[in-house]
């Protein structure tokens, strides 16, 4: 990686955007005595604008000047194009490049920061002092877990963690006094998202359901204290939601505690009720307190480390979906990075015990994501599929890192004569032709005795629906969600024979 470059009045200022917004700068970069020397416009090469060539990025430079040794600064007033720009700049040779960072893999701090200097650039003040990092280490994921840490205390940690690691409080092991613990044994050791027995609670205090009879349900041996403690559950609700309005300060202070499970996760160890409004308002990132050992435990650093040589030696810009694991907290996601999403739908779906003992096979090109949720939900054997033997590399290590090695990873499709209970399907049927939906309507058919999760672009659905009825053993169907992605609406449902 280059050094930083001080950006001052000698060094060549390139600007990507001669509209209104690099017209502008271009003008009060020049009255402030810097160095603009060209436009990169694909619309405008071979003209002027303000005196100065517009060129294309791929062409040379004037006076030869070498591309990583300038400044190009993105005057997009879309932010959105950024980094697609500034990946097009890096491929032609330029390294210093001051962009908004929306999309790269940086921490939020970093991000402020290349924010704040962004806006520093454009309003070009007399004697500005700003450093432009070399574009190359932005644009790499770093791979340090620190980035989960918000703040150390002594031995404690208070640290954001995905909400498909976190389990609630595991009566099995509970080491306060289990007789004081009113809940339902049903609820215990289960994902924060399934385990919504306070979502009635805060949809009835919210006034979206007429009645909070399921909440007390949970709590029938301790019944006539918390009917009268609904009017102090009211009040607490309406902190949160007026603390929530102001950021995550409150929930950070008063992070409930967890503790790591040998199961490959962390209980919580109280703080249900403020823990589950974070879900319930569709938080995904959950601050929680931890030791240090626990934090250890989740690095997993062994296998971090196979990670992060897997990552050198077979780059990648972005997985299907979030890994929760502190390393991988800034790594970029094509999905299933917000709530809600498909897994939270599917959780809900199975519930606790859905797949209980059963097969389950994982045909989405996903680096093992859905394999791996399934199999926390007590699924009997568990594979994988991968695309390739780099695919496949890559999905074990992430099994391993998460500690689930006992999940199965497959190159290639399932044989014709294997068989699972619950195959995930999910967006292999989009952006194929019909006659290759039918191929792998007919596929599942042979491989799935019981449920699959299915997703088609919106405007396939119904006829997917009549094919797949008509094509195999599969005669129900629930739809799960609608979502969108890359600006197209999709359907995900699962059909069950």
């Amino acid at each position: 990686m280059l050094p930083d470059l001080p950006l001052t009045p000698e060094v060549p200022i390139c600007i990507y955007g001669a509209g209104e917004v690099g017209q502008n700068f271009a003008v009060r970069a020049r009255q402030q005595g810097y160095k603009a020397i060209a436009f990169f416009d694909c619309k405008l090469v071979g003209k002027h604008c303000n005196g100065l060539p517009v060129l294309n990025y791929t062409s040379p430079l004037p006076d030869n000047l070498d591309k990583s040794e300038v400044v190009t600064v993105i005057c997009l007033a879309d932010g959105m194009e950024h980094v697609a720009i500034a990946e097009a700049l890096y491929s032609a040779g330029f390294s210093y490049i001051v962009l908004l960072p929306m999309g790269l893999p940086v921490t939020k701090r970093r991000a402020y920061a290349l924010t704040r200097l962004y806006n520093q650039v454009l309003e070009v003040r007399k004697n500005l002092t700003v450093l432009v990092a070399d574009y190359g280490s932005l644009r790499t994921p770093n791979l340090d877990p620190e980035h989960a840490i918000l703040r150390r205390d002594e031995e404690r940690l208070t640290v954001l963690m995905d909400a498909t690691i976190v389990f609630s409080e595991d009566y099995s092991i509970w080491k306060g006094d289990i007789t004081k613990v009113h809940g339902d044994a049903r609820y215990s050791d289960v994902n924060i998202i399934i385990c919504d027995f306070c979502f009635p609670l805060f949809a009835y205090l919210s006034g979206s359901t007429a009645s909070h009879e399921q909440y007390l349900a949970v709590f029938k041996n301790n019944l006539e204290g918390l009917q009268l403690n609904i009017a102090k559950r009211n009040r607490l609700f309406d902190l949160y939601c007026r603390e929530l309005d102001r950021g995550l300060d409150f929930f950070i202070e008063s992070a409930a505690s967890a503790e790591w499970s040998p199961k490959g996760y962390f209980n919580l160890v109280g703080g249900h009720h403020r823990t589950s409004f974070l879900v319930f308002r569709e938080h995904k990132l959950l601050p929680l307190r931890i030791s240090e050992a626990d934090f250890a435990r989740w690095c997993n650093h062994a296998y971090l480390k196979k990670i992060r040589d897997e990552l050198s030696a077979n780059p990648v810009q972005s997985l299907y979906a979030p890994v929760p694991h502190p390393a991988f907290q800034t790594f970029p996601a094509r999905r299933e990075s917000r709530l809600p999403s498909i897994y939270s739908a599917l959780y809900r779906y199975l519930g606790v015990d859905g797949l209980a003992g059963k097969n389950v096979f994982d045909l989405c090109d996903d680096e093992g994501y859905f394999a791996r949720l399934l199999y926390r939900l007590k699924a009997g054997t568990v594979t994988a599929y991968a695309p390739n033997v780099v695919k496949a590399r890559l999905t074990t290590a992430l099994n391993e890192l998460l500690y689930m090695p006992q999940i199965h990873v497959s190159v290639g499709d399932l044989a014709t004569n294997d068989s699972c209970s619950f195959l995930v399907v999910m967006d292999r049927a989009t952006g194929i032709a019909a006659d290759e939906r039918l191929a792998l309507i007919k596929q599942a058919d042979a491989l799935c005795t019981d449920k699959m999760l299915w997703e088609s672009y919106a405007e396939d659905f119904d006829a997917d629906c009549q094919t797949i009825y008509a094509q195999s053993g599969f005669n129900h169907c629930e739809i799960l969600m609608h979502v969108v992605l890359d600006g197209r609406r999709r359907t995900a449902a699962v059909f069950s024979k």
